[in-house]
């Protein structure tokens, strides 16, 4: 094989033989390839992710508790709760890259989105915590 490749790069062509060996693990919850797999075996981001929905859960079996003008505040203000989030990471160019090259920036770039993905579910998961407790004090206790 590397014969063939010398002849080949010495006729003018160019063949590398180089592969990159990914770091990154798959998720078995979403598929994607994650740095982040914890003691549960699933990333980050999903845990994230289950983490707001049952605090989502929570907040959806406390509303109902509510006098009915603290309900249609809520109401009311559940449109305003998205906070400015980071740019997203943009996909790199890979076109003139070698196979190597634009496998290593693929990852680097799954990466920084798992990054960004946990930093903003982390922002969610913190603005619902809030505002569960702020339910739970305006909820009368039975």
């Amino acid at each position: 094989m590397d014969n063939a490749r010398r002849l080949i790069n010495a006729s003018g062509g160019h063949v590398s033989l180089r592969c990159y060996r990914h770091r990154l693990e798959l998720c078995p919850s979403c598929g994607c390839r994650r740095a982040t797999l914890g003691k549960d075996g699933i990333c980050e981001p999903c845990r994230r992710q289950q983490q707001l929905e049952a605090i989502e859960a929570r907040i959806a079996e406390l509303l109902p508790r509510l006098t009915a003008e603290e309900r249609r505040t809520y109401e009311r203000t559940e449109c305003g709760r998205e906070s400015r989030a980071d740019p997203m990471p943009q996909a790199p160019d890979t076109s003139g890259m070698s196979r190597y090259a634009a496998d290593k920036a693929a990852e680097a770039h799954d990466e920084a989105m798992e990054r960004w993905l946990c930093r903003y579910l982390y922002r969610r998961v913190k603005a619902a915590q809030k505002r569960k407790e702020r339910i739970e004090k305006k909820v009368p206790k039975s």
